[in-house]
Protein backbone atom coordinates (compact mmCIF):
# COMPACT_ATOMS: atom_id res chain seq x y z
CA UNK A 1 0.00 0.00 0.00
CA UNK A 2 1.31 3.63 -0.92
CA UNK A 3 1.26 5.72 1.56
CA UNK A 4 -0.98 9.17 1.00
CA UNK A 5 -0.44 12.22 0.16
CA UNK A 6 -1.21 13.22 3.59
CA UNK A 7 0.92 10.43 4.98
CA UNK A 8 3.82 11.77 3.02
CA UNK A 9 2.69 15.40 4.31
CA UNK A 10 3.39 14.24 8.04
CA UNK A 11 6.58 12.71 7.01
CA UNK A 12 8.09 15.73 5.72
CA UNK A 13 6.33 18.07 8.93
CA UNK A 14 8.00 15.49 10.82
CA UNK A 15 11.45 15.79 9.12
CA UNK A 16 11.00 19.90 9.69
CA UNK A 17 10.00 20.13 13.15
CA UNK A 18 12.79 17.17 14.53
CA UNK A 19 15.43 19.33 12.41
CA UNK A 20 13.65 22.91 14.55
CA UNK A 21 13.66 21.02 17.81
CA UNK A 22 17.38 19.89 16.92
CA UNK A 23 18.24 23.45 15.85
CA UNK A 24 16.70 24.89 19.01
CA UNK A 25 18.30 22.08 21.30
CA UNK A 26 21.80 22.22 19.70
CA UNK A 27 21.46 18.77 19.11
CA UNK A 28 21.95 17.60 15.57
CA UNK A 29 21.90 13.97 16.48
CA UNK A 30 18.43 14.60 17.75
CA UNK A 31 15.72 11.42 16.58
CA UNK A 32 12.29 12.15 17.88
CA UNK A 33 9.34 9.66 17.81
CA UNK A 34 5.47 10.38 17.18
CA UNK A 35 4.66 9.18 21.22
CA UNK A 36 7.47 11.50 22.80
CA UNK A 37 6.74 14.00 24.80
CA UNK A 38 8.97 17.25 25.80
CA UNK A 39 10.14 16.17 28.84
CA UNK A 40 11.38 12.57 27.27
CA UNK A 41 13.60 14.97 25.20
CA UNK A 42 16.90 15.97 26.46
CA UNK A 43 16.94 20.06 26.97
CA UNK A 44 13.46 20.60 26.30
CA UNK A 45 12.12 22.71 29.19
CA UNK A 46 10.09 25.41 29.79
CA UNK A 47 12.01 27.92 28.15
CA UNK A 48 12.96 25.93 24.74
CA UNK A 49 9.46 24.90 24.54
CA UNK A 50 8.79 28.87 23.74
CA UNK A 51 11.79 28.91 21.50
CA UNK A 52 10.13 26.08 19.48
CA UNK A 53 6.76 27.80 19.49
CA UNK A 54 8.63 30.66 17.79
CA UNK A 55 11.02 28.68 15.29
CA UNK A 56 7.79 26.64 14.14
CA UNK A 57 5.51 29.97 13.63
CA UNK A 58 8.66 31.59 11.56
CA UNK A 59 9.39 28.23 9.84
CA UNK A 60 6.06 27.47 8.82
CA UNK A 61 4.99 31.37 8.33
CA UNK A 62 1.64 30.65 10.69
CA UNK A 63 0.62 31.66 14.23
CA UNK A 64 -0.60 29.68 16.74
CA UNK A 65 -3.53 29.95 18.54
CA UNK A 66 -3.43 30.04 22.34
CA UNK A 67 -6.25 27.18 21.79
CA UNK A 68 -3.98 25.16 19.70
CA UNK A 69 -0.75 25.31 21.93
CA UNK A 70 -2.05 23.76 25.14
CA UNK A 71 -3.15 20.85 23.02
CA UNK A 72 0.40 20.02 22.30
CA UNK A 73 1.50 17.09 24.52
CA UNK A 74 3.05 14.63 21.96
CA UNK A 75 5.38 15.60 19.44
CA UNK A 76 2.71 13.99 17.24
CA UNK A 77 0.26 16.63 18.10
CA UNK A 78 2.39 18.94 17.02
CA UNK A 79 3.01 17.16 13.56
CA UNK A 80 -0.87 17.00 13.23
CA UNK A 81 -1.58 20.11 13.90
CA UNK A 82 0.93 21.63 11.80
CA UNK A 83 -0.22 18.67 8.68
CA UNK A 84 -4.04 20.50 9.27
CA UNK A 85 -2.64 24.25 9.24
CA UNK A 86 0.26 23.81 5.88
CA UNK A 87 -1.84 21.86 3.76
CA UNK A 88 -4.94 23.50 2.09
CA UNK A 89 -7.32 26.56 2.33
CA UNK A 90 -7.56 28.19 5.98
CA UNK A 91 -11.30 27.24 7.32
CA UNK A 92 -12.85 28.48 9.84
CA UNK A 93 -11.47 25.39 11.93
CA UNK A 94 -9.61 28.27 14.55
CA UNK A 95 -13.32 29.61 15.31
CA UNK A 96 -15.08 27.44 18.44
CA UNK A 97 -18.55 27.11 18.42
CA UNK A 98 -19.93 28.24 21.85
CA UNK A 99 -23.40 28.84 23.15
CA UNK A 100 -24.37 31.67 24.72
CA UNK A 101 -27.64 32.03 27.56
CA UNK A 102 -27.73 35.71 25.81
CA UNK A 103 -27.84 35.02 22.04
CA UNK A 104 -31.00 34.69 20.72
CA UNK A 105 -29.62 32.17 18.36
CA UNK A 106 -27.68 29.83 21.02
CA UNK A 107 -24.51 29.80 18.98
CA UNK A 108 -21.70 32.20 18.63
CA UNK A 109 -18.47 32.05 16.93
CA UNK A 110 -15.52 33.64 18.39
CA UNK A 111 -12.04 33.83 16.63
CA UNK A 112 -9.16 34.00 18.98
CA UNK A 113 -6.75 36.45 17.91
CA UNK A 114 -3.92 35.13 16.45
CA UNK A 115 -0.84 37.01 17.82
CA UNK A 116 2.38 36.01 17.09
CA UNK A 117 4.44 34.74 20.36
CA UNK A 118 7.69 36.38 19.16
CA UNK A 119 6.05 39.38 19.16
CA UNK A 120 4.12 39.36 22.73
CA UNK A 121 7.75 38.33 23.75
CA UNK A 122 9.38 41.72 21.90
CA UNK A 123 7.28 44.03 23.30
CA UNK A 124 6.56 42.67 26.75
Amino acid sequence: MQPSRQDFNKLQIMARFTKLVADVLGCDSLVLTTCMIAAEVPGWDSLTHIEIIVAVEEHFKLRLLASELVALSRVEDWVSLLTRRTSGPISVASAQMTHTPHDESGVTLQFEPQVSLKSVLETG
